[in-house]
């Protein structure tokens, strides 16, 4: 390796050191993050409208799950991704700061990712999305 392969540019832009291990740790999460197709098609969804419901977000992502149109999705299969989204899949996203969740009036906020979030979900989606 050389010395110019031994400086990235972080999520952030930012050049830094490889061996950085807060910055390798970032990454690492935030492949975790997106290592899930649930997780992916919420922040595909979610690029495109910026904010949305939890219903309605729920029911595009079981419907690209499904390969079907949302007006097809079936209430039961909204309800219970609505559950997995909740308890599963929101927190980590969360976590990650790449959207907020507000349990009073059930809205998703899309925040501004890091550039690797937007080029892994650029080049998931046209596999992932019909």
């Amino acid at each position: 390796m050389t010395d110019n392969d031994s400086n990235r540019k972080d999520t952030t832009g930012q050049r830094t050191s490889i061996s950085d291990g807060g910055h390798q740790e970032r990454f690492d999460e935030i492949l975790n993050a997106l290592a899930d197709t649930h997780r992916r098609y919420v922040l595909h969804y979610l690029q495109d409208e910026e904010q949305a419901s939890l219903t309605e977000t729920a029911k595009h992502v079981a419907a690209w799950k499904h390969d079907c149109p949302p007006t097809e999705v079936q209430d039961e299969r909204i309800e219970d991704l609505k559950i997995q989204l909740y308890h599963n899949h929101l927190p980590m996203l969360e976590d990650m700061c790449l959207l907020e969740y507000d349990n009073r009036s059930q809205q998703l906020v899309f925040r501004d990712p890091p550039e690797l979030v937007e080029l892994c979900l650029d080049h998931c989606a046209d596999r992932e999305i019909h």
